[in-house]
């Protein structure tokens, strides 16, 4: 991963662009970049920040500059498309959850349910009713985040020049839709 950000150096801003690199922590001190002779800052775990040098023309620093915003727009989309994946883990354990509470195993009223690092007997159906809300908030959150994602991905595929993406923001037909294309096609 290449980007460009600015820094400040010494307590004054600095213009200087420099290149991030994704490194693995243990190349940290041994790596090739390391050898060049470049100022080098520590960024964050497993990113380095290295110097340009201060004659670069503007050209290569506007390529620079787009390539950042490039850089920053698809790490944008990644983040988003993990987060769905960890609340679609989540919603799949509930859902499981809700299978088990509803499949009659439990013949007790109350039920172990695990807060944090805790188990509490709570009753069964306040137990189902407080899951089931945590699925709707859930099923919110993933339906925000995939609306959002597609205006992210889209303003990506611009930063990129590609064209946008044809029949990506369809949205499915919802139930009163679909009733009235039923009461046509019956006709």
């Amino acid at each position: 991963m290449i980007c460009t950000v600015q820094h400040s150096g010494a307590g004054s801003k600095c213009s200087l662009f420099c290149r991030v690199f994704r490194v693995k922590t243990a190349d940290l001190a041994t790596g090739p970049e390391l050898k060049t002779g470049s100022s080098c800052f520590p960024l964050r775990r497993g990113l380095l920040l290295f110097a340009a040098p201060a004659n670069m023309d503007v050209d290569s620093q506007r390529v620079l500059q787009h390539l950042a915003e490039v850089e920053e727009a698809a790490e944008d989309v990644l983040a988003d498309r993990q987060q769905i994946v960890d609340l679609d883990k989540k919603r799949n354990r509930n859902r499981e959850a809700l299978n088990s509470l509803r499949g009659g195993s439990f013949r007790k009223d109350k039920v172990m349910v695990c807060f944090g690092n805790m188990f509490i007997k709570f009753p069964k159906e306040d137990t189902k009713r407080m899951i089931e809300k945590d699925q709707e908030q859930l099923d919110k959150e993933v339906d925000d985040l995939r609306k959002r994602l597609k205006a992210k991905v889209n303003h990506l595929y611009d930063l990129e020049g590609k064209p946008e993406l044809k029949g990506y923001n369809l949205s499915p037909l919802t139930s009163e839709e679909m009733k009235s294309i039923n009461s046509i096609l019956r006709r």
